[in-house]
């Protein structure tokens, strides 16, 4: 199977812009490349929360661009139906496509855990479910390089989302630490030198 990269990191890190140049340049070498995302938007989950809001009015800021409110005693669930949700994507961009293009995911599973801790009140329950803990064995599997900066620079560079960037930075952080990341701090790299780490990391 071809290589399979994966960036995780949070809004205005570089993701997008380091996932393309990635491309570019692997395109400009030979190689057939895919650049995919995976976050909390998925399908199930997408349609599952339309119906919630629609048909439940449960309108809310806590699930971010879903604007929904989930009550604590379905937070659980629905933990599981966003680590359902994700699975179909894994199967498809991270072995099918990989038969015949080098896939750049520019989003990964610990963006996925991320949007679900920022976004679910009972934290502490969340974190001790069997669901979460087989999540992070996944984002363990799939280890992503963390793409980061420094917080005022995140802020500067999308400055309509920094409520999202303040709620959600503090568990990247938490994360990368966890779980060990290869890390980039696009404040004090250029994009070339970006390149320049990731071409020569074991990937």
């Amino acid at each position: 199977m071809k290589p399979l990269i994966l960036f995780s990191g949070p809004e205005g890190s570089g993701k997008t812009t380091l996932a393309l140049s990635l491309k570019q340049r692997l395109e400009d070498s030979g190689c057939r490349v895919k650049v995919v995302r995976i976050r909390g938007t998925h399908t199930l989950a997408y349609l599952l929360v339309m119906f919630l809001k629609k048909v439940f009015k449960l309108h809310g800021k806590e699930l971010h661009y879903y604007k929904v409110w989930i009550p604590r005693h379905l937070e659980k669930f629905w933990l599981l139906i966003e680590f359902i949700s994700v699975i179909p994507l894994i199967f498809l961009y991270y072995y099918l496509y990989r038969i015949c293009y080098v896939v750049i995911s520019e989003r990964s599973l610990v963006d996925l855990i991320v949007w679900v801790l920022g976004g679910l009140k009972s934290k502490k329950a969340i974190v001790k479910s069997f669901v979460f803990r087989i999540m992070l064995i996944f984002a363990l599997k799939y280890k992503p390089i963390y793409i980061t900066a420094n917080i005022n620079d995140l802020i500067k560079r999308k400055p309509l989302e920094k409520d999202l960037i303040l709620n959600l930075f503090p568990y990247y952080e938490l994360l990368n630490k966890t779980l060990a990341l290869k890390y980039i701090n696009t404040s004090n790299n250029t994009v070339s030198e970006c390149l320049t780490f990731l071409l020569g990391s074991k990937l």
